[in-house]
């Protein structure tokens, strides 16, 4: 089978990467029609006029080339890779022309990251109404769809009226490459408690630096490497605070983000109070897993579905920084128990989200849609 991965996504973004490689490892053929679009453009969400009004011209332009091309290339289905609700128009006019089938990863919901979780605009204003437009529209212009979640299907067949049946979740996994146990790196000499992503409402950092306030005198440091929305006002509260025993780092490249991660006992994931906090499962978490750290997390019906409480990490309610300091402490004072959930959980790793198998879960959407592979 022949698949076209297209649009103007970004072929590193971990979640792209992760879909391609695990295709490919299926043994699916795996070729890519992309328009560079963001290249040079870090944050996709705060761009000027004048920015934005390159992209719109190298965007069309791009999306002539797009289409021109794909008319002479040869492929079995279309795979449009996340960001691409825009391109979504584009490709399905080519699948159209090419009586080929279209599955669009979007991933997540452009609408209630923007609107209902980050709230960088108001709920009533005219461009989050075009955003909802376009997560609808782009999902309507699909055969099938893929999300992260379970939780997620079911929020986009209910918010955009999307049959339930037309959604396949396939979890983010992480870069197996970069993400496993660094058995050569010590540990720190002191209990160090990490956490690193994006510090967008959902991951509630806000509660992490209060758990280490709760936590000054106890002889625990925590290693918190994040950039976003919320980061730089968890830095300058914690200064004015005095929690000093909060060692901060920005943007770093992988390798080396895993290489300080393995130093640290035990990682973090997600404590934020947003509905979408309940529906994700962030790269970390799987990360944390796959680099040998026993997890803590907010206790979320979407962590619910994958992991066990007290067997392969520690579940602390969202938003509550006094349990996120009492599980720190409870993995501190037994070894026992932190290797007994690192290894449960590196275990349930193993059998159902290493890069083959979410290759195979992909490949079984692409086996329903390709009309000549079913049955």
């Amino acid at each position: 089978m022949r698949i076209t991965y297209i649009g103007s996504f970004e072929s590193d973004y971990p979640r792209n990467r992760t879909i391609a490689n695990g295709l490919r490892l299926s043994g699916i053929e795996v070729t890519e029609l992309r328009i560079d679009l963001w290249k040079g453009v870090p944050h996709k969400f705060k761009i000027g006029f004048g920015l934005l009004l390159w992209l719109s011209v190298k965007y069309f332009f791009g999306c002539l080339w797009l289409f021109f091309r794909g008319l002479f290339h040869q492929t079995d289905c279309y795979l449009v890779g996340y960001p691409g609700h825009w391109d979504m128009f584009t490709c399905r006019l080519l699948a159209f022309c090419k009586r080929k089938p279209i599955v669009f990863d979007a991933f997540v919901s452009l609408w209630d990251s923007l609107v209902m979780d980050r709230e960088t605009l108001k709920e009533d204003g005219l461009k989050a109404k075009a955003f909802f437009w376009l997560d609808r529209s782009s999902c309507s212009l699909a055969d099938h769809i893929l999300v992260d979640t379970p939780e997620h299907a079911d929020f986009f067949a209910e918010t955009f009226g999307i049959a339930r049946k037309k959604i396949t979740p396939i979890p983010v996994g992480c870069d197996q490459a970069v993400y496993h146990v660094y058995s050569e790196i010590e540990k720190r000499e002191k209990f160090t408690v990490v956490f690193h992503g994006k510090s967008i409402p959902l991951q509630g950092l806000e509660y992490i630096v209060s758990a280490a306030e709760i936590l000054l005198e106890e002889g625990v440091q925590f290693v918190i490497t994040a950039d976003g929305q919320t980061a730089e006002r968890s830095k300058r509260e914690a200064i004015r605070r005095k929690i000093t025993n909060i060692e901060w780092h920005g943007w770093t490249p992988s390798v080396e983000l895993a290489r300080r991660d393995s130093a640290c006992h035990v990682g973090l994931g997600i404590f934020g109070t947003t509905p979408k906090a309940r529906r994700v499962i962030p790269n970390k978490v799987f990360e944390m897993i796959r680099l040998g750290l026993p997890l803590i997390t907010g206790d979320t019906p979407a962590v619910r579905s994958i992991l066990s409480d007290g067997r392969d990490c520690i579940m602390v309610p969202v938003g509550d920084p006094e349990a996120i300091a009492r599980a720190i402490l409870k993995l501190r004072d037994s070894e026992d128990l932190r290797t007994r959930i690192a290894v449960e959980a590196q275990e349930v790793y193993e059998e159902t989200w290493t890069l083959d198998k979410i290759g195979e879960q992909v490949c079984q959407v692409f086996r329903e849609v390709v009309p000549e592979t079913r049955g």
